[in-house]
């Protein structure tokens, strides 16, 4: 039985993010459990609190903390899955780069997804540089790397000659019955945001401009507190008479029950590559209003309407001009089934 060791998400079940909530569902489905393959997770010690049963996974539990800790974590978590016998690494996000060469020289297999070009977040000069110099090691170690956009295998060719294989994420979604939009009352229109509530994802920008809009667009937002949130955002939203804030959701299930019953998406992410939110939006049958970036357009092509600021924004609103858009397809590499293959085949 091959050892697979997974390093970079929070820890499972998944409470977090993109990467968690698509290695809960990798080893949990059956493709997967019917390989000779045993996972060792590294999770931070907040989730012991937490049952997971899967038979072949086993939790290995390390303080995970911030900024340098993190890197701590990273170390101890090499340590230790190399000495349960894991071989083979998949590494979510490049934070653990600068050990790349260490296992290199052990003779162990490296996998990577970078996540999207993390430099460009606004996360200060010192973790700027941090990254850089990640990007820079992830480009020149010998190792498979996966990129969750074409536009970052792009990025990553021709400014690094680095070769790598474009996987995007699964929707939680895909498996429940898509569900025509239910519109219970028609004299006003829903629309929602949902995932990580930070400033690249002008989180504010989108809350400004339905505090300018009637009652008629009422916005419904989805997703963790942080500080910026508290700061901000949620000051706005108790101004205001049409945002609803419904807090994190973490319950696939209840998740889809009510992302269902909205009308639009609106996905306001600049930075990084591919959003597994968008491709969920997509699998709901949801029209879409986005955040013009070629990751973006990538995904949804012609098929929605685009904004760079709060004024285009607030006037595809007012013209309604969503409406006359598509509803994006859902093709077949946005699939599980396609997605864990495509894993599958790396690992092995």
């Amino acid at each position: 039985m091959k050892k697979i060791g997974i390093i970079g998400i929070r820890g499972l079940p998944a409470l977090y993010g993109a990467f968690d909530r698509f290695v809960e569902q990798f080893v949990s489905s059956h493709k997967i459990k019917s390989q000779k393959l045993f996972f060792y997770i590294s999770c931070d010690i907040s989730f012991k609190k937490f049952k997971f049963d899967n038979n072949i996974v086993k939790r290995v539990f390390i303080f995970r903390g911030l900024s340098f800790f993190i890197l701590i974590n990273y170390l101890i978590s090499i340590i230790r899955l190399y000495f349960y016998g894991v071989r083979c690494f998949v590494f979510f996000g490049y934070g653990a780069a600068p050990f790349f060469i260490l296992l290199k020289i052990l003779n162990c297999q490296i996998i990577c997804n970078p996540d999207g070009i993390e430099w460009k977040r606004p996360v200060g000069k010192i973790k700027e540089l941090y990254f850089k110099i990640c990007e820079k090691l992830l480009s020149s170690v010998n190792i498979t790397r996966i990129f969750d956009s074409k536009v970052i295998e792009r990025y990553y060719n021709i400014n690094h000659s680095a070769k790598g294989t474009t996987i995007y994420y699964p929707s939680i979604f895909e498996n429940n019955k898509i569900l025509k939009n239910i519109n219970c009352t028609k004299n006003f229109e829903r629309f929602y945001i949902i995932g990580r509530l930070l400033e690249e994802n002008n989180t504010e920008m989108i809350v400004n401009t339905f505090m300018k809009l009637g009652k008629k667009q009422k916005l419904y937002v989805i997703g963790n507190s942080n500080n910026f949130f508290k700061k901000k955002i949620k000051p706005l939203i108790l101004r205001s008479k049409n945002i609803t804030y419904l807090g994190p959701i973490y319950d696939q299930k209840k998740l889809f029950n009510i992302c269902r019953h909205f009308d639009y998406y609106i996905h306001g992410h600049s930075v990084g590559g591919t959003n597994p939110t968008l491709i969920e939006s997509i699998s709901l049958q949801k029209k879409i209003i986005a955040f013009d970036t070629t990751f973006n357009r990538e995904i949804l092509k012609t098929d929605s309407c685009f904004f760079k600021n709060e004024n285009e924004l607030l006037e595809i609103i007012k013209m309604k001009k969503y409406r006359k858009k598509k509803i994006p397809v859902f093709r077949e590499e946005f699939t599980s089934r396609h997605i864990n293959n495509a894993y599958l085949n790396l690992i092995n």
